[in-house]
């Protein structure tokens, strides 16, 4: 999530507004104002990415066993984001099918996008040719869990609220583990170039602070144990390593010799910095040694990723905090 949190980028935005709706929509006994809340930053994290229209559904069944005003409140706020968003669609293009996912406006002469390459809308040729797909668009030189290893110790938290039938938030949990594992899937059916030249997969920063949340199911196993706290403290950092060499090249160059974006992002991290000369003024070269150049980029990664570091914990906080000071069982 790091990389994208430092460029102008819908995802990151979309998934802040996704936990910001989970949040809300696990406190809508409260008052009737979070019902409110809650429909409208879920449906409009969609508005603002369209995947992410998946989770509206699996959070909306959480709402089968609430007062009929908190279902009414909440299915309110959701049409009134739909109206404007569908209305938005109309507008621009004519039609009522998101721009990103309507095949008409991307065929004209010259255009590299088909129903063969629009994601949303690609297929593969073959079952062999998916299975490769999934396999890199998850553990492979793309994956979910390959740019992000701390997803692993998530994993086991979901497996963990699985198994804990008296947990509070137990059905809230599972919705947000179907739902994400329905957005990886449609990405894997419907999508063939791995979010382009991006680092890793951008799709998926919409994901991570939903993904994440399981990590507090854990925490005593991990303090309780000295090689599960080593362990964690290992992928945890290794996860931050890798992060931290996509905020340097958010977007990197793919090729078939290169296929991982870490490695190409790494070697271009440490590649000499190649002096500009503009015409024949030598005197128009950079004035900066090379090192210097790459002390002073290193220096804006470690500034952006404390602020983008800070933000995160303080969302994620707020919710962990929530869960934690409330009983785990009903009643």
């Amino acid at each position: 999530m790091l990389p994208y949190s430092t460029v102008f980028s819908n995802h990151v935005v979309s998934g802040s507004l996704l936990i910001a709706g989970f949040y809300y929509l696990l406190r809508v006994k409260e008052s009737i104002t979070h019902s409110l809340l809650s429909g409208l930053l879920i449906t409009l994290a969609g508005s603002i990415d369209v995947v992410a229209f998946i989770f509206l559904p699996f959070l909306a069944v959480t709402f089968f066993n609430k007062p009929l005003k908190s279902k009414i409140v909440f299915s309110l706020a959701c049409a009134l984001v739909l109206i404007i968003y569908l209305q938005l669609n109309l507008y621009t293009s004519g039609s009522l099918r998101p721009p990103s996912m309507n095949k008409s406006l991307w065929e004209y002469p010259g255009s590299v996008f088909d129903s063969t390459t629009l994601s949303g809308l690609a297929y593969h040729s073959n079952f062999p040719a998916l299975l490769n797909y999934a396999f890199h668009m998850i553990i492979g030189h793309r994956g979910l869990i390959s740019y992000t290893p701390v997803l692993v110790f998530s994993i086991w938290g979901f497996v963990k609220i699985y198994q804990n039938k008296d947990f509070k938030y137990r059905q809230e949990y599972l919705l947000i583990f179907l739902a994400s594992s329905a957005y990886v899937l449609m990405y894997i059916l419907r999508s063939n170039n791995y979010s382009g030249y991006s680092y890793g997969v951008r799709w998926y920063a919409n994901l991570m602070f939903l993904l994440c949340l399981p990590l507090a199911q854990i925490r005593n196993d991990i303090k309780n144990s000295k090689q599960l706290r080593t362990a964690f403290i290992i992928v945890s950092c290794l996860s931050i390593f890798i992060s931290f060499v996509g905020v340097n090249h958010p977007f990197v160059a793919v090729d078939e010799q290169h296929p991982s974006s870490f490695f190409n992002a790494l070697v271009y991290t440490f590649k000499p910095i190649d002096t500009q000369i503009y015409g024949n003024n030598q005197a128009m070269q950079l004035s900066f040694s090379h090192s210097l150049l790459f002390a002073l980029k290193q220096l804006r990664v470690i500034l952006i990723a404390a602020l983008a570091g800070l933000s995160c914990y303080l969302l994620v906080n707020r919710v962990k905090q929530f869960i934690a000071n409330r009983p785990v069982v009903e009643g």
